[in-house]
C-alpha cells in the first residue's frame, strides 16, 4: 500500500465490501471525496456496480480472494457498509493492508450471534440465555420459556431469525438453517420490552455521536426492521446506561475509531445490548441520522476506513435540523405483485414534511411477504416538530400509500 497523501498525485483508493442498495451512500460519498472506488459483491447485477470505478464479482465472506483484490488493486483501506457478514472480511483484509479495521477478534466476536452472547456472559453483561445448538440433536423439550428467538450464528438484515414457543423451533429450523451455512443456529430467551437502535461514531475512544431511535419491527414471530422513529422514547438516564453499555464493549474489545450499529431492548431491569456492530447501520438509518443531525454518517465511515496520511478531515457532528425524523421500511404484508396508491404517493410527495420515497422496484414486479430485509420493496424518509406529529405523520404514510401485492 502506498503511503503518499492524496496532494501527492493519487486520490485514496477505497474498497467497499458490497454494493447493494444499502451500500450506495457509502459508494457515493467515496465518489463525493474524491476516492477512487473499488466495489465487489456476490451479485454482479447490484445497483451500486455502476457507482464504482472498478466492480468485482466476489463473495464478501472470501476473505482470502478479497485480501488478493485488495493487494492487487493496491487499496488503502477497507469498509463493510450495513452488513455483518462481511465485517470479519473488512477487518481481515485491513490486517493485510495495514489500514484502520475493526481486528478480526473484535469483528467475529460481534458479528457472530452465538459468540457474542458467549462474550456477554463470560463479562457479566446483561444479555439473553443463549445456547448454541446443534441441528442434528436439539432437544427443545429442555426448555422452559414461552418464548425464545431462534436465529442464525451468522446472518444479517434479521434472515431466518424468528420469534417462537419451544414446540414451533423444528417447524421453523430449516427456514434458520437456510440462512446459516455453516449449520450453526442459537436458541435464546425472548426479553418483552421496547426495542430501539443506536447509530453513531465511536472515535478517540468515545462516543462522539449517538443517534437513538424507536425500532418498528414486524409482527411476531417475525423480527424484520420495518422503520426507526428518532428521538427514541427513553428516557436521559436510561440512555446514559445504554451508552455507557455499547462504550464499554467497544473499548474491552479494543475497536478503533469506526461507525457502529446496535440493537437494544428495554428490558425489565434497564437496557440490554443485542447486537452491536462497527459499521453503518442498514434500513437507511443514515439517510434518519442526516435528517435528524446534519451528520453524513456514510461520508465519516469513508474516511475513518483510511489510514491517517490519507484520510480527510473529520469534521464535528452539525447543530440538529430539526426534532424528530423518522423512516419507514417498505414491504407487502403478501406475496404477488407489488401495488400501491399512486395517488397516494402523489399526494404524500407534495407534503413539505416528506423528505423522499424511493421505490425498489416498480409496481406489478414480483415480490416476496415481507419477513427480512431482502423483502424490502421501498422506504419514506420523513420529519415533523415532535415524537407525537412524528407518530401520527407514520401511520398517515402508510395508510396513503397502502403498499400490497396483487395475486399473480
Amino acid at each position: 500500500m502506498s503511503d503518499r497523501p492524496p496532494g501527492a498525485g493519487r486520490c485514496p483508493r477505497l474498497l467497499v465490501l458490497g454494493a447493494g442498495s444499502y451500500q450506495i451512500p457509502a459508494l457515493q460519498a467515496a465518489r463525493n471525496l474524491g476516492m477512487h472506488v473499488i466495489a465487489l459483491d456476490r451479485n454482479d447485477k447490484v445497483s451500486g456496480a455502476a457507482l464504482a470505478d472498478a466492480f468485482h464479482s466476489i463473495d464478501t465472506t472470501d476473505r482470502e480472494a478479497v485480501a488478493r483484490l485488495a493487494l492487487a488493486e493496491n487499496v488503502d483501506g477497507v469498509i463493510a457498509p450495513c452488513t455483518d457478514v462481511a465485517v470479519p472480511t473488512q477487518a481481515y483484509v485491513a490486517g493485510v493492508i495495514g489500514s484502520p479495521g475493526p481486528g478480526v477478534e473484535a469483528a467475529e466476536t460481534l458479528t457472530d450471534k452465538a459468540r457474542f452472547r458467549a462474550y456477554q456472559a463470560r463479562r457479566g453483561l446483561p444479555h439473553p440465555r443463549a445456547i448454541e445448538a446443534d441441528p442434528d440433536c436439539f432437544d427443545a423439550a429442555s426448555l422452559t420459556e414461552r418464548a425464545y428467538v431462534l436465529k442464525p450464528a451468522r446472518s444479517s438484515g434479521s434472515k431466518g431469525i424468528f420469534v417462537v414457543a419451544p414446540d414451533e423451533i423444528g417447524e421453523r429450523l430449516p427456514q434458520t438453517l437456510a440462512y446459516s451455512p455453516d449449520r450453526r443456529f442459537v436458541v435464546e430467551t425472548f426479553i418483552t420490552g421496547a426495542q430501539g437502535t443506536v447509530e453513531g461514531l465511536w472515535i478517540g475512544g468515545e462516543i462522539a455521536l449517538a443517534v437513538v431511535t424507536d425500532r418498528l419491527t414486524a409482527p411476531a414471530p417475525l423480527v424484520a426492521t420495518l422503520g426507526h422513529l428518532w428521538p427514541g422514547r427513553f428516557d436521559e438516564d436510561f440512555r446514559r446506561r445504554l451508552l455507557d453499555a455499547i462504550a464499554d464493549i467497544l473499548a474491552d474489545l479494543g475497536v478503533p475509531d469506526s461507525p457502529f450499529d446496535c440493537d437494544f431492548v428495554a428490558g425489565p431491569d434497564g437496557p440490554v445490548v443485542l447486537e452491536l456492530t462497527p459499521r453503518l447501520g442498514g434500513n437507511s438509518l443514515s439517510k434518519l441520522v442526516r435528517a435528524a443531525t446534519g451528520t453524513d454518517l456514510p461520508a465519516q465511515a469513508v474516511r475513518l476506513a483510511l489510514p491517517g496520511s490519507l484520510r480527510p478531515q473529520i469534521l464535528p457532528p452539525e447543530t440538529p435540523m430539526g426534532p424528530a425524523a423518522g423512516v419507514i421500511v417498505l414491504g407487502s404484508p403478501t406475496p404477488g405483485r407489488l401495488a400501491f396508491d399512486e395517488v397516494g404517493e402523489a399526494s404524500l410527495k407534495a407534503e413539505p414534511w416528506l423528505a423522499g420515497i424511493a421505490w425498489d422496484m416498480p409496481a406489478g414486479a414480483a415480490v416476496r411477504r415481507f419477513a427480512n430485509g431482502q423483502d424490502r420493496v421501498g422506504e419514506a424518509l420523513f420529519l415533523a416538530p415532535d415524537r407525537t406529529v412524528l407518530d401520527a405523520r407514520h401511520a398517515e404514510i402508510l395508510q396513503r400509500l397502502k403498499v400490497s401485492a396483487r395475486p399473480c
